[in-house]
């Protein structure tokens, strides 16, 4: 084992899931700075801005914006999880191969994107619950970032990669470089060339192209423990078939969001119109925001438990499951005392409105109810993917979903506004109890494998 390796194989799980957990933390909670950026510039009704329209435009555009990631994350998790399993079986070769097959997948997967994103991009638009009012802000944004789609999928999938070797902190750089220039570039153009909701789209898809060229450039210039090796007999249909089964879980939990995010617009632009919208759009920021910490310590552990589990080190899995639990509820409950306290502050950096932060305040403290414990839907979701077995992942997604559905569909009926909103919680509350039985099953089931495990071999 060379040193990285022994580490994952060995080394103190606190120390080594710090290591790991820290810089990808920071680099998530880049990432989600990154992401709202353009809806922190854009809400605010100045130097020619729409302010809570446009805001409400870039709210309809999510859905949209979750589709490319459904890709991407499909790509990202699919193939990280099995480069750490293969890389804890000490086979490098299928690890490279799932490398240079998920980036060609990247390639083809964000062409695509670009080209029906482009051909139906205003009846998709109509379908997340665009109307007259923000159309034309929503179009305009999603018409220029469409082009970009295929750097997105390249940067976001080739940085889990690097992840997976161990390089946490090189992925968080990758993000601090494409936050640092989208927050430069947004105000420059939004403001100073007075190019509004179209100059928010251009600097996020120039740092995208900038952030590519910059994870290609880490496996080109050997900074890893695998190679990119673009040759035939190195990108398999097996190989994508394998990134597919274990990335489905969170392509489905995205592309099921997408929809379901379409139906919250729809009842939200009809029980509370474009500042309805508005409001979810600042408290959606603030919430991925807060989450974003509980993705990074996914992504730190998940090198951890597919490595260990791949390797039948199940003490070591089991132990590595029970930190993250412990750490993401902490997590959770610091997001949660926020989102309670000062609602009015966290919605007030998306846009200076009365009636869009009136509506903001009430209903952050009913989306945000279930937060304390949903580092454990998260964790558990994330640990699944990590051992082969997306099939629970899905589960607990498709669960999730199923109840915001149906609560949006009959929450707002009786409460108005503010079922709207509930419907969240509800929904978060059925996923994690579903999510308690699943990891209480499989942790007596690792104690059952590590008490009959002879000797399991460690690698050499």
């Amino acid at each position: 084992m060379d040193e990285r390796t022994r580490e994952l194989a060995q080394g103190n799980i606190p120390r080594l899931l710090a290591k790991l957990s820290i810089p990808a933390m920071a680099g998530m909670i880049i990432e989600a700075i990154y992401n709202i950026v353009d809806r922190m510039f854009v809400g605010r009704a100045h130097v020619g801005m729409a302010g809570p329209e446009g805001l409400a435009g870039l709210t309809i555009c999510f859905p949209f914006m979750m589709i490319i990631m459904a890709f991407t994350l499909m790509l990202s998790a699919g193939g990280s999880s099995r480069i750490s399993l293969a890389l804890g079986r000490g086979d490098k070769e299928t690890a490279e191969k799932i490398v240079a097959t998920g980036f060609i997948m990247s390639l083809a997967i964000g062409v695509t994107i670009m080209v029906v994103g482009l051909a139906f991009l205003e009846p998709l638009l109509r379908l997340f619950g665009a109307d007259e009012l923000t159309m034309p802000y929503a179009s305009a944004y999603m018409r220029i970032v469409l082009f970009g789609a295929i750097f997105n999928v390249v940067t976001f999938s080739l940085n889990r990669y690097i992840v997976a070797q161990g390089r946490a902190t090189f992925a968080m750089v990758t993000l601090m470089i494409g936050c640092g220039i989208n927050f430069v570039l947004d105000p420059l153009f939004i403001y100073g060339f007075g190019w509004g909701v179209e100059g928010a789209a251009w600097a996020t898809i120039i740092a995208w192209i900038v952030t590519a060229v910059w994870v290609v450039m880490f496996f080109v210039r050997k900074k890893g423990v695998l190679r990119l090796r673009i040759a035939r007999d190195n990108v398999k249909a097996g190989a994508a078939l394998s990134i597919v089964s274990i990335g489905i879980a969170p392509f489905t939990l995205q592309i099921v969001g997408s929809l379901t995010g379409s139906v919250m617009n729809n009842s939200l632009r009809a029980f509370g119109g474009a500042m309805a919208i508005s409001a979810m759009g600042a408290i959606q920021s603030v919430l991925q925001f807060f989450q974003m910490p509980l993705y990074g310590l996914n992504h730190g552990s998940q090198p951890i438990i597919g490595f260990n589990y791949g390797a039948k080190n199940y003490a070591r899995v089991r132990e590595t499951l029970r930190i993250v639990l412990v750490i993401g509820t902490m997590i959770g409950t610091l997001g949660f005392a926020a989102a309670m306290g000062i609602p009015h502050l966290l919605v007030g950096i998306f846009g200076d409105n009365a009636e869009m932060l009136a509506i903001g305040t009430r209903s952050m403290r009913i989306f945000l109810m279930c937060f304390p414990v949903i580092g454990v839907l998260i964790q558990g979701s994330q640990f699944f993917s990590s051992t082969g077995r997306p099939h629970i992942a899905m589960t607990i997604t498709l669960g999730k979903q199923a109840v915001l559905v149906t609560s949006l569909l009959l929450l707002p009926r009786a409460l108005g506004l503010d079922g709207a909103f509930a419907a969240g919680p509800a929904s978060d509350g059925a996923a994690i109890t579903l999510g308690v039985l699943f990891i209480t099953r499989e942790w007596r089931r690792l104690k059952r494998l590590e008490a009959t495990q002879t000797a399991a071999p460690v690698l050499e």
